[in-house]
């Protein structure tokens, strides 16, 4: 195998380990061992290019066998050891461990193969390594956005190119004798491919570009349509579903939260341990109000934006450790994972969920970081953990008891200002009428808290309404008694009437101790809706409660933690500890980026620029008329009269630029003339010689032939 191809293998492996490494979070151990593999197959290689050809021995080739077959063996049993121990199959299950192990072994052989086989390599690479890629794929290594899938797709659909040619072309081992004196052409073939497989990529990611662009531009208003019809549905089928009792709030359409609270009202929803009251607990959050439902555009939508506050993030844990939980004292094994920056003290909750209600997650406003039974986590824009808790065991939020700040861009900002057709001009009268010459947030805030508060009354029983009105319209215009969903429905309508952003929250109230267990409960009466405004002034969100009755509670500070210190200890600290420094923050930081995600801006900004380097070179090896044939005479030739002048400048005989080689070659032998030169020396024998040399080197130029060396 050429060099080339062996540097393309080795790098090819580098990038293998770095893909597996980075999606069972092992980087440091699996692309340290590659490395080890690459630089003991390297020298493996240069001491077998120059040893002698042997013949075949039986006897040793069966030893050769034996020993690849229990090294082979030796390196998958460790491999099968180091990732099956229990704090990692307690961090992945046994699907995420089996995938686990599978993509870690078809690394080893294959680096065990390579090893073994250091100058021609083996077919059996191929299928292993698209093996590892499909099960790393399957764990999650890739984002689930098209652009990484398409990137996965097109560096393993180059990587298999690469590697197709250099393992089964024809090895330098296998190269007959009379090839031998022709490495040029074996040379230029493989300095071909990568070029041909980069313009084969480009043309790729343009093509998927265009497509996916068409995509966006032509198909939007279909997608949102479907999408907004399939989330109808499965709101309705969630409201009414009941599974074990009644399913988790989500209060999507207005009266479900009513029928939550109505149905088995004293059932448990929610079991939590902590020492101030919980309060108010979030669920769920929403953001676009349209025909008598709540939806989140991020969620419930194709969003097509480019505006990363308005999009979901996956979150990859910081760390595992054992926790003793307090329900129980039992102890089980919880990833760590990073929301906000901590704002102040904070408080602790472990929070015990019913699996058969539901996977959504509870937390308080000001949440910092929760510790959970999971691989990874998405958050919404609303801090919402959408997906990724495993409810078979309870999780722990630590909250902060001061809202930290967030910026609102502009696009985020109309979102969350945004008011239904329908009911804009009556909304816009409505406030103005009440509340006209309000200038501050809290003057806005307090005065529509205070006056729903005031003069509506609070039932869960609705009166008859006209067929075709509005229920907010109606709840407005007629003051009739309602329950939380009208009040935090027309609070946020109000609100952004009056040019306030807010959110609709729905999720428990949990207020109501337990002595026996030494817990709090919140019950399914316990079910509530309330609003979140977003103060610009300190870029904070702040509760709003408006139900009369209701007061808005979150955690308080009995018995908090003082201080906000040793927050960082929690990630930077045990299993995955790289240190308390800048430099190892700095590590921890670069080994849980996917290696996907450089990839994937890589291939975005490298579209067109890519596609016009390989054009160029293509052109320059291929097209340009002065690289034919005698390119490599013309390159030699002139190697080979840079160094007999250089030869010439050791006796202070320098050729000028405007001298010809036969001009040059009789001022040599003037000057071997003027001096004393006593026949024998060497130095004078090969100074005699030079210019004959030159002379020929000149007429062999001249009729397009390689001159022959000096000396």
């Amino acid at each position: 195998m050429a060099p080339y191809a062996t540097r393309t293998i080795a790098f090819i492996f580098i990038a293998q380990a770095m893909f597996v490494g980075s999606t069972f979070r092992s980087a440091v151990p699996t692309v340290t061992v590659a490395f080890a593999a690459i630089l003991i197959a390297s020298s493996r290689g240069w001491l077998l290019r120059r040893r002698l050809p042997q013949q075949r021995n039986l006897f040793v080739t069966a030893i050769k066998w034996i020993t690849f077959a229990v090294t082979l063996g030796f390196m998958l049993a460790a491999c099968g050891l180091w990732r099956s121990t229990t704090e990692i199959l307690l961090q992945q299950g046994p699907v995420q461990a089996t995938l686990d192990i599978c993509a870690h072994s078809c690394l080893v052989t294959s680096l065990v193969i390579w090893v073994a086989r250091p100058l021609r390599g083996h077919y059996m690479m191929l299928p292993l390594g698209l093996l590892m890629i499909t099960l790393c794929v399957l764990a999650g290594g890739a984002s689930t956005s098209q652009a990484a899938q398409t990137t996965v797709a097109l560096a393993t659909c180059a990587g298999f190119c690469l590697a197709s040619h250099c393992l089964l072309g024809v090895s330098t081992a296998q190269q007959e004798p009379n090839q031998s004196s022709e490495p040029n052409a074996s040379k230029a073939q493989f300095a071909l491919t990568p070029l041909l497989v980069l313009l084969t990529l480009s043309l790729l990611l343009m093509a998927t570009s265009v497509v996916a662009n068409g995509t966006q531009v032509v198909l939007p208003i279909i997608q949102q349509k479907l999408q907004e019809q399939l989330q109808v549905s499965l709101n309705m089928s969630s409201d009414e579903q009941v599974i074990g009792g009644t399913r988790y709030v989500r209060g999507s359409t207005l009266g479900s939260v009513r029928k939550t609270m109505i149905k088995n009202p004293r059932e448990i929803a929610l079991t939590v341990y902590s020492n101030p009251t919980p309060g108010y607990l979030r669920g769920n959050a929403f953001d676009k109000y349209r025909g008598r439902r709540w939806q989140t555009l991020q969620t419930d939508f194709i969003l097509n934006t480019n505006d990363p506050s308005m999009l979901d993030r996956d979150i990859a844990p910081g760390k595992t450790t054992a926790r003793k939980l307090r329900s129980d004292n039992r102890a089980i094994k919880l990833s760590t994972f990073l929301l906000e920056d901590p704002n102040g003290p904070t408080v602790e909750l472990e929070i015990h969920n019913d699996p058969m209600k539901g996977t959504v997650v509870f937390l308080p406003q000001a949440t910092s970081w929760i510790e959970a039974k999971s691989n990874e986590l998405t958050l919404n824009p609303h801090g919402i953990v959408r997906l990724g808790v495993d409810m078979s065991e309870p999780y722990v939020a630590v909250a902060s008891l001061q809202q930290p700040k967030e910026s609102m861009s502009p696009q985020r900002r109309r979102l969350l200002l945004d008011l239904p057709p329908t009911m804009r001009n009556f909304l816009l009268n409505y406030s103005a009428e009440k509340w006209g010459n309000l200038g501050t947030f809290a003057e806005k805030t307090n005065a529509v808290s205070g006056y729903l508060r005031g003069n509506f009354e609070y039932s869960l029983d609705l009166p008859e309404r006209r067929r075709g009105t509005e229920p907010i319209v109606n709840f407005l215009d007629t003051g009739h008694a309602a329950h939380c969903e009208y009040f935090a429905t027309a609070t946020v309508l109000l609100l952004r009437s009056l040019d306030v952003p807010a959110r609709y929250i729905t999720g428990y109230v949990v207020d109501e101790y337990n002595a026996d267990g030494e817990s709090w409960l919140a019950r399914n009466l316990d079910a509530h809706a309330w609003v979140e405004a977003y103060d610009e002034d300190t870029q904070r969100w702040i509760a709003v409660e408006s139900t009369p009755g209701r007061q808005y509670q979150t955690i308080s500070t009995d018995e908090q933690s003082a201080t906000g210190d040793g927050l960082f200890d929690v990630f930077y600290s045990g299993g995955d500890d790289y240190g308390d420094t800048i430099l190892g923050r700095a590590l921890g930081w670069l080994l849980s980026i996917r290696i996907t995600d450089p990839l994937n801006i890589l291939f975005r900004v490298a579209q067109l620029p890519l596609f016009c380097v390989v054009v160029f070179l293509l052109w320059k090896k291929f097209l340009r008329p002065e690289l034919g044939e005698d390119r490599d005479i013309d390159i030699a030739s002139r190697r080979m009269l840079r160094q007999v002048d250089r030869t010439c400048k050791k006796h202070k005989l320098i050729r000028d630029r405007s001298e010809t080689l036969n001009q040059f070659a009789d001022r040599i032998e003037a000057a071997c003339d003027a001096h004393d030169n006593s026949p024998g020396h060497a130095d004078n024998e090969r100074l005699n010689a030079l210019p004959t040399w030159y002379r020929q080197f000149a007429t062999a130029r001249y009729q397009g032939m390689r001159p022959a060396p000096f000396g």
